[in-house]
């Protein structure tokens, strides 16, 4: 039996390899003849760059950076020298996994940090930039990024310095004159893995403000904050940004790197599946073991699993998640035989987010599946 192992990380617990790992460790351990590919999966958050190093041959360039509050860390991207290619993850600057639960609010976060990692790679000769818009802390409309890259944004009483989400409301002009003009000669490509629009009640700060710790009131200021830049960045390019999808990706960024980067937006499972050659690799698979932290109602809008689906639907699927909430029939509707929590008894956040228990929990419902396939 060929078992083909492409499960997207499980947010704040494992990552894809270290999941990938603990289904490959128990399968064996049931049936030594058992054949596992795996594939590292990402979708544009944290682990695209690790995903992405699986299939390319690339640098790991150092880079110093500001996190979302302003801190000073080492992050990295990779880099291609030969093809001038560079592939930065977001997340590695501005991610919400650089801070604590208590640091944690979209109204103080900024996207300076991933500016920075595009200006070192500009500055090396970058002629291509995959840049991975997931896993963000931040709700600036990507207008920290641009920052860092030469615009300059005022207020009433002001330039701004440094974008937060808090500033959104406040802004009346964003200066152009200054942004990097290498920008011009550069194919960007975007790898994200939603379709929201920029802002509303589907928008980047009511889908995903509460998960980088807004309250409902922060959420509506930052909604309202994303209307306003949405207008001012409309009149300034000549554009519709609310109608493209993707624009609300990682608190606006998406918008920011459309609006300023003419950027095109991919969806970043269809990437890595692309550089992984996909199709080839689940040719004679017997099964496809796929998954996430949580399936939820974003899980059928351009997630991991949504797109392995749609270019693997004449074989069997298992999904595999720490929690689930949306309707399976659903997901059984577009292709999916079989979806597994890994919770067989009520456990706290905590406990649910220990590396321990979750590969404990994994094994079980591997061995189950197993057991499950050849009754």
């Amino acid at each position: 039996m060929k078992v083909v192992v492409a499960v997207d990380s499980f947010k704040d617990c494992l990552s894809s390899r270290e999941i990938s790992n603990i289904i490959e460790k128990n399968l064996r351990s049931i049936d030594r003849n058992v054949e596992v590919e795996k594939i590292i999966i990402a979708d544009g958050g944290e682990g695209t760059v690790e995903a992405l190093k699986e299939s390319i041959d690339f640098t790991m360039i150092d880079c110093m950076v500001e996190n979302p509050l302003g801190k000073k860390i080492k992050s990295q991207y990779g880099f291609l020298v030969n093809n001038k290619v560079a592939i930065i993850e977001m997340a590695s600057a501005s991610g919400l996994q650089l801070l604590n639960d208590k640091q944690r609010n979209p109204l103080y976060t900024s996207t300076y940090g991933t500016g920075e990692l595009i200006l070192d790679a500009i500055n090396k000769g970058a002629k291509k930039i995959y840049l991975g818009l997931g896993g963000s802390s931040t709700n600036d409309c990507g207008l920290g990024m641009v920052q860092a890259l030469g615009v300059k944004v005022y207020n009433e009483l002001g330039e701004i310095t440094r974008v937060r989400g808090k500033d959104l409301n406040t802004i009346k002009e964003i200066d152009i004159i200054g942004l990097k003009k290498e920008l011009q000669q550069i194919e960007f490509i975007i790898i994200c893995d939603v379709n929201n629009p920029l802002y509303g009640e589907n928008g980047a700060a009511y889908i995903y403000g509460p998960q980088k710790g807004a309250t409902f009131e922060i959420v509506k200021e930052l909604d309202n904050g994303l209307r306003n830049i949405c207008n001012i960045l409309n009149d300034k390019f000549k554009i519709n940004l609310n109608s493209v999808p993707g624009v609300g990706a990682a608190g606006g960024t998406g918008a920011g790197a459309y609006s300023f980067f003419n950027a095109k937006l991919n969806s970043g499972i269809d990437v890595i599946l692309d550089f992984n050659n996909f199709e080839k690799k689940i040719e004679n698979a017997d099964l496809i073991i796929t998954g996430e932290g949580r399936i939820d109602n974003q899980t059928i809008n351009g997630k991991v699993i949504s797109g392995i689906v749609k270019r693997a639907k004449s074989k069997k699927i298992i999904a595999i998640a720490g929690a689930v909430t949306l309707d399976a029939e659903e997901l059984n509707r577009q292709g999916i035989s079989c979806i597994l929590s890994i919770q067989n008894s009520p456990i706290t956040l905590k406990e649910a987010l220990d590396k321990k228990k979750a590969e404990e929990m994994i094994a079980y419902n591997v061995k189950q599946l197993y057991n499950l396939i050849n009754f």
